[in-house]
């Protein structure tokens, strides 16, 4: 038997189709394991890239720093649910942090590269190595964020698609500008993605 996040990795429609028709839990358990499980994960691979081993010293402050991630995935998550009173909202915090999967695999993959290879190989591999499993996670987890979308919070086709992207504009809007920009201002923003970019095709 499959766990739930391995089910919606590899067949996300059939996955939430069944989801969405189960008696759901809920409460705050619910609603944080899987956010917290992304956060442990981005925690462990710092603790791997700093130390080459995992301890509770270096998993645990990166977990707190790291966790407006998921929080900025919530807040978006909200944002265009609020009207759609069909399912409790910590089930479906847990049912769209289910989806997360390719994004864990990728995230472990990173960690394990960096810990193995010398820091002078780190940029290489965050810029170039990573960027061919990103371009296949992004598209991959944008189809499974659909499927969500459609069989869990019950959106039409068209409905679904402009959830995932406005989803995915207001995470990676909040996320970069907070990660990445020293000037929180739509200019400062556009100069910190143009430079990222130009970097990237070096």
């Amino acid at each position: 038997m499959w766990s739930v996040d391995a089910w919606v990795l590899v067949r996300p429609a059939a996955a939430f189709q069944w989801l969405a028709a189960q008696p759901l839990s809920t409460g705050l358990r619910v609603a944080v394991r899987r956010p917290l499980l992304l956060t442990f994960v981005m925690g462990c691979i710092v603790s791997l890239a700093a130390a080459g081993t995992l301890t509770a010293r270096l998993v645990g402050p990166p977990m707190l720093y790291w966790a407006f991630i998921p929080i900025a995935e919530i807040l978006a998550l909200a944002a265009i649910v609020r009207r759609r009173g069909r399912l409790p909202f910590a089930a479906l915090i847990d049912g769209f942090f289910a989806g997360h999967a390719a994004w864990l695999l990728l995230l472990i993959a990173i960690g394990g590269l960096l810990a193995f290879s010398p820091p002078a190989l780190w940029w290489t591999i965050l810029t170039r190595v990573s960027l061919v499993g990103l371009a296949l996670v992004v598209v991959w987890s944008a189809y499974v964020d659909f499927c969500f979308f459609r069989h869990v919070v019950g959106a039409g086709r068209g409905a679904a698609l402009r959830d995932v992207v406005v989803h995915r504009a207001i995470t990676w809007l909040v996320v970069f500008s907070i990660f990445a920009t020293q000037e929180l201002t739509p200019w400062g923003l556009y100069r910190e993605v143009a430079e990222a970019i130009a970097e990237i095709l070096r």
